[in-house]
């Protein structure tokens, strides 16, 4: 297997008072989408999610 390794340099997103979580999330071909909110739910809630893959193969 061959490590690889991906670096990049993004603004912070605007926040207003009320927002406590900075939410990331890691998109297919390296793209990175950063939100703040007010809770645990994500500004990026309604994106499709991955179907499960199986953590361990046989």
């Amino acid at each position: 297997m061959e490590v690889e390794r991906h670096s990049v340099a993004l603004p912070m997103p605007e926040r207003s008072r009320e927002d406590r979580y900075l939410h990331v999330h890691f998109l297919p071909n390296h793209e990175i989408k950063l939100g703040w909110s007010s809770d645990l739910i994500s500004p990026y809630d309604h994106l499709p999610k991955r179907p499960d893959v199986a953590r361990y193969q046989e």
